[in-house]
C-alpha cells in the first residue's frame, strides 16, 4: 500500500466538517425554516415529557386514593372511572367485584370482574383473583356452564392455591350438574396430587410445609361422604 505523506493527510476533506459546513450553509439561507424545525422539536420532546409526568402523577393520586378508600365503595367507583388508565384504577375494578360478591350482588361482581380481566392485561395472580370471584358469582347464579368455563381457567393458573381451589369448585359444579362420577375422579385427583415444584421465596422460607392444603383435605373430606352415602359433594365457599 502506498504511503500517504502527512501534507495529503492535511489536505484530505473531512466528511464531518463538510456536512456540518453545508448544515451551517443552509440554516443560514433558510433562517425561518430552521426556527420552525427547532421549535416543532422543543415541543414534542416537551410535550413527551409532560405526558409521562401527568401519566406519573395520575398514578400517584390514584394509588395514594385507593389505599385510603379501603372499602368505601363510592369512593372506590370514582377512582375506577376518574383514574381509569392507572393501575389503581384498574385495581378498583377488581375491589367493586369484591365487595359486590359480599353483599350477594352476584351479577355487579361479575360485571365488575369481567371489565378488570379486560382491562388488567397480565395473566398474574390478580387476573385469577378476578377470574375466581366471577366463576363463583356464576355458580352461586347456578350457571354452572359458565362457571366451569372460568373455573378451567383458573386450573392453569401458576398459584397452586387458585388451582387448587378451582379444582375443589369445578367439582363440585359438575356434580351439581348431574356428572357425579367427573366430580369423583377430579376431587381424587386433587387429594393425591403432589405439591408443585418451585422456587421458593424468601417470605416461605421461614414458613414450614404444612403437608396436604386447604383445598386437598377438602377433597378428601368431600369423597369420604360421597363414598359413604352418596351425597353431593360439599360447597366449602
Amino acid at each position: 500500500m502506498a504511503n500517504i505523506e502527512r501534507k495529503e493527510l492535511l489536505n484530505t476533506q473531512d466528511s464531518f466538517i463538510t456536512g456540518a459546513g453545508s448544515i451551517a450553509r443552509w440554516i443560514k439561507d433558510n433562517p425561518v425554516r430552521f426556527a420552525s424545525a427547532a421549535i416543532a422539536v422543543i415541543v414534542v420532546a416537551g410535550g413527551i415529557s409532560g405526558f409521562f409526568y401527568w401519566k406519573n402523577l395520575n398514578e400517584s393520586k390514584a394509588l395514594t386514593q385507593y389505599t385510603n378508600a379501603q372499602n368505601d365503595e363510592k369512593v372506590i367507583k370514582d377512582i375506577a372511572t376518574q383514574y381509569s388508565h392507572t393501575k389503581a384504577g384498574k385495581l378498583s375494578l377488581l375491589k367493586l367485584a369484591e365487595l359486590s360478591f359480599e353483599k350477594g350482588d352476584y351479577k355487579g361482581a361479575i360485571k365488575n370482574s369481567e371489565e378488570f380481566i379486560q382491562q388488567w392485561g397480565n395473566s398474574d395472580i390478580l387476573y385469577y383473583q378476578g377470574l375466581m370471584i366471577k366463576a363463583i358469582s356464576h355458580m352461586e347464579l347456578k350457571e354452572h356452564d359458565k362457571a366451569i368455563i372460568d373455573l378451567d381457567k383458573c386450573i392453569n393458573s401458576d398459584s397452586e392455591l387458585i388451582r387448587q381451589q378451582a379444582m375443589f369448585y369445578k367439582a363440585t359444579e359438575l356434580n351439581a350438574s348431574g356428572s357425579k362420577a367427573q366430580a369423583v375422579e377430579l376431587l381424587k385427583k386433587l387429594s393425591t396430587e403432589q405439591p408443585q415444584a418451585a422456587v421458593k421465596k424468601k417470605s416461605d422460607i421461614l414458613r414450614p410445609d404444612s403437608g396436604s392444603s386447604e383445598y386437598q383435605d377438602l377433597a378428601k373430606s368431600a369423597l369420604s361422604q360421597i363414598n359413604l352415602v352418596g351425597g353431593n359433594v360439599v360447597n366449602a365457599k
